[in-house]
């Protein structure tokens, strides 16, 4: 695939989704994770600049497309969203297969999720038929910690939502049941969640939120950065990517409209 830069910043600048085709360079990315950590809500956010609070769990797949532009070169990212439930696994690991980039998504109010990321990964290494052994032959893989809105920074406490209750404060674990404006507990902090990755051959980390789009935009950038990086280190004809920053809220650019495609039906509610 063709050469990438980056921007000084980082940032992702939306020039209009024109679908497939053109010179614009491909990328499949495929976001994985279990049901209920926004996986879709990240994907719209990125593609189309919203949060819908009743979106529904996906059953198979679906994917969106954004055409983007970074450090003046322009990619499509088709960005898969696949379901995280166990029971619809044979209907999502066929989109495995060809993907550039793999987002191993967890919500940090929901330790399950997080302590499941290995079975992710490997459940995409195996249907993926790729390899992932740092330095040499690594996937670009990218973690991402999401409802970083919804959480407090320190694990294990809940905190006063300030705007709503007037003061701010920690509370012992309960307290959201008794005044009902707390953040939600935080069940994995930043380090764990950086030394697992680390573990793994110094995976990128992100904490995102899709709610408030808060690094949103830099998890993408960083995602596609760690692809050329790695490209580059094959020998393949990469620029180099600087470093992305990551900013607490969103620079959300002009959204077009994505072109979208999929195969799944919508059921129940909660964010996927």
């Amino acid at each position: 695939m063709s050469a990438m830069g980056s921007s000084g910043t980082g940032q992702v600048v939306t020039r209009g989704n024109t679908g497939i085709g053109g010179s614009n360079t491909l990328l499949k990315v495929v976001i994985l994770g279990d049901g209920g950590v926004g996986k879709s809500c990240l994907m719209n956010r990125f593609v189309h600049n919203r949060f819908d609070e009743g979106s529904f769990h996906t059953i198979g797949v679906e994917f969106l497309n954004r055409d983007v532009t970074i450090g003046g070169e322009t990619y499509t990212l088709q960005i898969w969203d696949t379901a995280g439930q166990e029971r619809f696994k044979s209907l999502r690991t066929p989109f495995y297969r060809g993907s550039d980039i793999c987002l191993l998504t967890f919500a940090l109010d929901d330790r399950a999720s997080f302590e499941h990321l290995p079975l992710w990964r490997s459940e995409f290494l195996h249907y993926a038929d790729v390899q992932d052994e740092p330095p040499n032959r690594a996937f670009p893989f990218l973690v991402v910690g999401n409802k970083a809105d919804l959480v407090s920074s320190v694990v294990g406490q809940t905190m006063v939502d300030q705007g709503d209750m007037g003061f701010s404060g920690t509370k012992g674990i309960g307290s959201n049941e008794e005044i009902g404006k707390f953040k939600a507990k935080r069940e994995v902090s930043r380090e764990e969640a950086e030394e697992w990755c680390r573990a793994k051959g110094g995976l990128p980390y992100v904490e995102a939120s899709a709610r408030d789009a808060t690094n949103v935009e830099a998890a993408f950038a960083l995602a596609v950065e760690r692809w050329a990086k790695l490209e580059a280190g094959l020998g393949k004809p990469h620029l180099q990517a600087d470093a992305v920053h990551l900013h607490h809220q969103g620079d959300r650019r002009c959204a077009g409209d994505g072109a979208r495609a999929s195969c799944c039906l919508a059921v129940g509610s909660g964010s996927d």
